[in-house]
């Protein structure tokens, strides 16, 4: 049998179920090329992804990631669904960040290398695109990320 196959019929129920999300939240401000957009926000989500699955907690609020165990085991062997919310700025991205932070929710800021279509904006020459969230249940979503609009 696949691997994958087995590991999804073997793997134990989680402990909570529902509907599970995974939001990114990109900036409309960059005005990205779709080809661009697609390469941060996946930057993003598999970065999330993968603090899951290794010892390096080197996102912000890692160290709260076991509470959203249930909600990446329910999100992985369902519909690995995503949403793409837009930040007009970076300082509206910034202002999310920190509302992340105050309500504990592990999330992977993206910043680009800028060697094609961005411009620097921080002293190292990178720009923050965007940020990807821990896969959360939709029943647990904090007030704030539901005011966002999805990125047209």
């Amino acid at each position: 049998m696949l691997s994958f196959l087995k590991k999804n019929i073997e793997s134990p129920a989680p402990k909570k179920t529902g509907e599970t999300i995974q939001y990114l939240i990109a900036r409309q401000d960059l005005n990205m090329s779709p080809g661009k957009m697609a390469a941060q926000c996946s930057h993003a989500s598999a970065g999330m992804a993968l603090a899951f699955y290794s010892n390096k907690r080197n996102i912000a609020n890692g160290d709260q990631i076991d509470k959203y165990r249930d909600a990446l085991d329910s999100w992985e062997n369902r519909s690995f669904g995503k949403v793409v919310l837009r930040a007009k700025t970076r300082d509206q991205l910034i202002k999310i960040c920190k509302e992340l932070d105050e309500h504990r929710i592990p999330y992977s800021p993206i910043f680009d290398a800028c060697r094609t279509e961005l411009e620097p904006e921080e002293p190292n020459g990178t720009v923050l695109t965007c940020i990807g969230l821990t896969p959360i249940f939709r029943d647990e979503v904090p007030k704030f990320l539901k005011k966002l609009q999805v990125f047209h």
